[in-house]
């Protein structure tokens, strides 16, 4: 039996906006909000949140600088640098040199650059938290296009994502992008070499890929670090055999079979006809 067929036969997977009316003074009420709806991609809500705070509160940088952001994104490119200016005249706390290749960015008209230096070059905790909580949900629910773009947005702000690689990782290759998948595992890796769940999905994405011998690797890690699935000792039992180690994967199928993964009894019943 080739590896299309076993693929084919047992079939390796992995597993609306709200309105909320207020009536309040308070700006941080509204720029909360305005927040939440940004990192929801419901631009127009936020705008409006956000020119909402600004009217209550004109002080307030954070409001003008996510402003900017938006209108950025919006491609509103001179209220945007406007909207910066305005919050570093108010003191927000910034890394200028980020913000200052950004800005070299958009002057030579590397619009995707600079918005990705501006977003880095304040840091707001709140707004990556909400989008890796809005990539959770997604994520759960099987929204796979919309984890992966609330993930993206973690990893622009964040400097260490492993969540958001191993979440993203998964996300990719349930729409069968098996190669994203593969880079995504390996920087969560890197950044957690310890953590066996990686090795786990970097193994079953190795396998996908037809890298037998480094799926198997992946999976000698993943027991090692004390991962239980027994779909490992599976997928391991399978690479083995299509490269040749009869006797070991019998004894990977077996100990698949043990752990009560139907799948693998299935197979060693072929096996044995």
């Amino acid at each position: 039996m080739n590896w299309k067929s076993l693929v084919t036969l047992f079939g390796l997977s992995m597993k609306k906006n709200t309105s909320k009316n207020i009536n309040s003074d308070d700006p941080e009420e509204y720029y909360s909000i305005a927040m939440k709806k940004m990192s929801e991609n419901d631009e127009t809500c936020a705008m409006d949140y956000f020119n909402k705070t600004i009217g209550f509160d004109d002080t307030h940088s954070f409001a003008y600088y996510h402003r900017g952001l938006l209108n950025f994104n919006l491609k509103k490119y001179d209220r945007s640098i406007s909207d910066f200016n305005k919050a570093i005249s108010l003191k927000i706390v910034y890394d200028k040199e980020c913000f200052d290749m950004g800005l070299e960015k958009y002057f030579s008209r590397d619009f995707e650059g600079a918005k990705k230096l501006f977003s880095q070059a304040v840091v707001n905790p709140i707004f990556e938290k909400l989008h890796y909580n809005n990539g959770l949900k997604s994520f759960k629910e099987s929204d796979w296009l919309d984890a992966i773009q609330h993930f993206d947005k973690v990893l622009e702000l964040s400097t260490s994502g492993f969540e958001a690689y191993y979440f993203r990782g998964i996300s990719k290759f349930s729409l069968q992008n098996y190669n994203e998948a593969l880079q995504d595992f390996n920087n969560a890796i890197n950044l957690k070499p310890t953590e066996g769940s990686p090795y786990y999905y970097r193994g079953k994405t190795n396998f996908t890929l037809e890298n037998l011998n480094e799926a198997i690797s992946d999976f000698d890690k993943a027991l090692l670090l004390k991962q239980t699935e027994p779909d490992i000792y599976f997928v391991r039992g399978l690479a083995k055999s299509i490269i040749g180690k009869k006797d070991e994967a019998t004894i990977d199928l077996l100990k698949a079979s043990d752990l009560g993964f139907e799948k693998a009894t299935v197979l060693l019943n072929r096996l044995r006809r």
